[in-house]
């Protein structure tokens, strides 16, 4: 009997050891909120659907959904309104998931991604309205009603393109989407060669802030009255490979690649130094810098703008900062 119950045990043990061992298993597997795949799993699964090819749809379309301002709600009514809205939309997307024969993921906290097999874009068009039409209701927690927007991108392929790039690129038709208030954006040449040229700046604008290899223009401004220059407004610019390149462009690459504050800098030290040389035979004047408001909000503005103050010894109501 001993040895019975000690067998019993044992067994016990063993299958409460393989269920904490399935339950770990489907906790990495999956996202906690919604239950859907996360994204290193939905991952795992697209490649074993790629590696069947035996449905009669030849094409990969990924789609990717945006929830539109969701930390809106966060803010007005709290985190749990948030998570409300996330779950529910998973709640979606699982059942759309059963119906269509699609897999869908959490791809990060308000964005969702889903793949399905096709043969073209109308395809693809009608199953996207399908999700919008689903998606664009009310969703309640205790009395607070809301019913979000949501951006949509997508992208289509043959099994020669990684899961990653299909996935990134129905990602980049989203940012597009937003960009150009688009709702349903599809990844097309331009975007591409609109990513293309992104990545060429930032490359180059990473080096070139090294080198400083940026020089200034300034602009005077008169004062009406009496037609007198009374300061000038530091205008930055940058040539490429003997090509002007816009400071919309370059400025908006250097924010978004997290380059701005080190620009920022320079273009102050620059501007700083022109100022100090100015007022060495008109100290009256005044030199306007534009800042970014990411420079403005770094811990470190306010101390390198002083620093750098001193450094030329020039008087700190000659300096201008326009946000």
């Amino acid at each position: 009997d001993s040895q019975a119950k000690v067998e019993a045990i044992a067994s016990d043990l063993e299958i409460d050891s393989h269920n904490k061992d399935q339950k770990i298993s489907m906790l990495e597997q999956r996202d906690m909120l919604t239950g859907l795949l996360n994204r290193k799993s939905f991952i795992s699964a697209i490649t074993l659907i790629k590696a069947k090819n035996n449905q009669h749809r030849s094409l990969n379309g990924f789609v990717h959904i945006d929830i539109e301002k969701l930390h809106n709600v966060n803010q007005n009514y709290g985190h749990q309104y948030g998570d409300h809205i996330i779950t529910k939309v998973g709640e979606v997307l699982k059942n759309i998931d059963k119906f269509y024969d699609t897999c869908s993921a959490r791809y990060g906290n308000d964005e969702f991604t889903i793949h399905i097999k096709v043969n073209t874009e109308e395809e693809i068009l009608k199953f996207i309205a399908t999700i919008k039409k689903q998606l664009s209701v009310y969703f309640q927690l205790d009395n607070i009603r809301v019913k979000p927007d949501y951006y949509f991108g997508y992208y289509i392929g043959d099994d020669s393109i990684s899961i990653n790039q299909a996935m990134r690129n129905a990602y980049l038709a989203v940012t597009q989407g937003k960009k150009s208030n688009t709702r349903v954006c599809c990844y097309d040449t331009k975007i591409q060669e609109d990513q293309q040229r992104n990545q060429y700046l930032r490359y180059h604008l990473k080096a070139a802030i090294g080198a400083e290899n940026f020089f200034m223009n300034f602009q005077p401004i008169v004062r009406c009255s009496n037609q007198e220059v009374h300061s000038f407004e530091a205008l930055v610019r940058w040539k490429l490979e003997n090509k002007n390149i816009s400071p919309a462009e370059f400025i908006s690459v250097a924010e978004e690649h997290g380059l701005i504050v080190e620009l920022g800098q320079l273009i102050l030290k620059m501007s700083i130094e022109a100022l100090a040389d100015m007022n060495k035979t008109h100290p009256s004047i005044s030199i306007s810098i534009n800042v970014s408001v990411i420079q403005l909000e770094d811990d470190d503005f306010i101390s390198y703008l002083q620093f750098i103050m001193n450094k030329y010894s020039v008087n700190p109501a000659n300096v201008h900062l326009e946000i």
